[in-house]
């Protein structure tokens, strides 16, 4: 069979399977046939007129966004094609070199240099495509592709076609989402002399507030990759919890109960159970006053009776014709 008999019979092949053009940026039927056509012979059947309704890659939605966002060579991507540039999709399951034997013999295409098939990949989607384009740019452009300001061209616009070449565009989309919030309260610690170091005590409770935050999620090609917070907005302030901590080393101790006087000199008393030498802090519940005193001696002994203090100390706390005075004594 010869070559043009070959290529008739691919060209019958192709347009039985549904085969159509992608995008054709330009084409020459359009205006009318060129100068080598207007030559041939008056019985020269004309030329097909090219299927009005391309094939396309399927672009998704257009993700906007603010200006002055634009990734690199985006712009130059999706300017007006460049003048002869073409491109076919190849649909699933056919073979892609029928698509350059299909373009080659079709005379309503503008034969404008060699093609090359390569894969395209628009969020994630692969597609084959043949074209004629030398640069990644002009290959966009002349599929239709429309790009946000956030998409990502890989490669650049500027990359030459080579047929080992994958492009991919990856779709890039941003929301604005507003979700209510637990704003978790704090926590001020202070510190008691009245507590051991170790021990705790909650002075305030605290209790949570509630906000409003405003968030941005980035989505590539439909996958979640960031969440980001641009904005908060208090409605119910958290009040924080006051807690105070122990900074005593030793840990005071006191008793409640009744002192009386006996006999003896200074600022001494008598204990039934304290150590000899143990310095005691004698206070006056009834009014209030306050005496240190040593303990050097036993007693008292009888019911209720915690201290025996000697004269000129209990004359500090009451009248000694008072006899007895209720104290708290702390050591």
């Amino acid at each position: 069979m010869s070559l043009e008999k070959r290529r008739a019979s691919v060209l019958f092949l192709a347009m039985l399977t549904g085969l159509s053009l992608a995008r054709v940026s330009t084409v020459a039927a359009s205006a009318g046939p060129s100068s080598t056509d207007a030559t041939a012979s008056p019985a020269a059947s004309p030329a097909p007129t090219p299927d009005p309704t391309p094939q396309a890659l399927d672009t998704a939605t257009t993700v906007s966004a603010p200006t002055g966002a634009a990734s690199a060579g985006l712009d130059a991507a999706t300017a007006k094609p460049s003048p002869g540039v073409w491109a076919f999709v190849v649909p699933s399951g056919h073979v892609v070199s029928a698509y350059g034997l299909m373009r080659r013999s079709a005379r309503e295409v503008v034969d404008s240099g060699p093609s090359t098939a390569l894969q395209v990949r628009v969020g994630g989607r692969p597609e084959f495509v043949v074209t004629n384009a030398e640069s990644v740019g002009d290959l966009v452009r002349a599929l239709g592709l429309r790009l946000g300001a956030d998409d990502i061209l890989r490669p650049s616009a500027s990359t030459p076609i080579t047929g080992d070449l994958t492009v991919r565009v990856l779709k890039v989309q941003r929301k604005r989402e507003v979700v209510e919030v637990v704003l978790p309260y704090g926590t001020l610690v202070r510190y008691s002399p009245d507590l051991m170091v170790g021990e705790t005590e909650v002075n305030r409770s605290g209790s949570n507030g509630v906000g409003r935050e405003t968030v941005v999620a980035t989505y590539r090609n439909g996958r979640l990759i960031s969440r980001e917070i641009v904005a908060v907005q208090v409605i119910v302030a958290p009040v924080d919890q006051i807690l105070y901590e122990g900074s005593a080393k030793n840990p005071p101790t006191s008793k409640t109960g009744v002192a009386s006087w006996y006999g003896c000199s200074g600022y001494h008393a008598a204990s039934p159970w304290l150590p000899f030498g143990t310095a005691v802090t004698v206070t006056d519940l009834a009014n209030g006053r306050s005496v240190t005193v040593v303990i050097n001696d036993r007693g008292p002994y009888g019911a209720g009776r915690i201290l025996d203090l000697c004269s000129p100390a209990f004359a500090a706390l009451a009248p000694l014709s008072q006899g007895v005075a209720r104290v708290q004594i702390t050591w």
